[in-house]
C-alpha cells in the first residue's frame, strides 16, 4: 500500500498550535514530527494528527472522544503511547491546545533516550 503525503492543512495547524512551545520540528519518514527535547511527541502522518500521551490521558481521550484511537502506522504495528486525534479535537482549538499541552508536558517529563552505540564491525579475515 502506498503512503499518502502528510496533510498540508494538519501540518500547518500543528505548526501554528505549537509555535509558543520549546519544540524542534524535524521530519520523520517525510512527515512533520515535533520533539520536546529528544522525545518525539506530536506529528502528522497522512491525514492523521498523532500525539504521545500518558496512559491516563490516552484512556481519557479515547473514552471522551469518539474516533480517538491508538496510532497504527503500519497494519498490526500499534504504537501504544500515541493516539490519533479525532476530528472533534482537531476542530476545537481550545480542546486541541489542551491535549497538545498534556502531550508536551508528558514528553518533557520523560527521560532523555540513550543513544545506542553502533556495533563495531570487524572486517572479515
Amino acid at each position: 500500500m502506498a503512503w499518502k503525503k502528510p496533510s498540508p492543512a494538519l501540518s500547518a495547524l500543528l505548526d501554528e498550535a505549537l509555535a509558543g512551545y520549546e519544540v524542534e520540528n524535524k521530519r520523520m519518514f517525510g512527515c512533520p514530527a515535533f520533539y520536546a527535547g529528544q522525545t518525539w511527541f506530536a506529528g502528522v502522518q497522512e491525514d492523521h494528527l498523532v500525539l504521545r500521551l500518558s496512559e491516563p490521558d490516552r484512556e481519557a481521550i479515547m473514552s471522551r472522544h469518539q474516533g480517538a484511537a491508538l496510532f497504527e502506522p503500519f497494519q498490526g504495528r500499534v504504537m501504544k503511547e500515541f493516539v490519533v486525534l479525532p476530528e472533534s479535537v482537531i476542530a476545537d482549538r481550545s480542546e486541541l491546545d489542551r491535549w497538545l499541552r498534556r502531550g508536551f508536558d508528558h514528553a518533557s517529563a520523560m527521560p532523555t533516550p540513550e543513544k545506542k552505540k553502533a556495533e563495531k564491525k570487524t572486517p572479515p579475515r
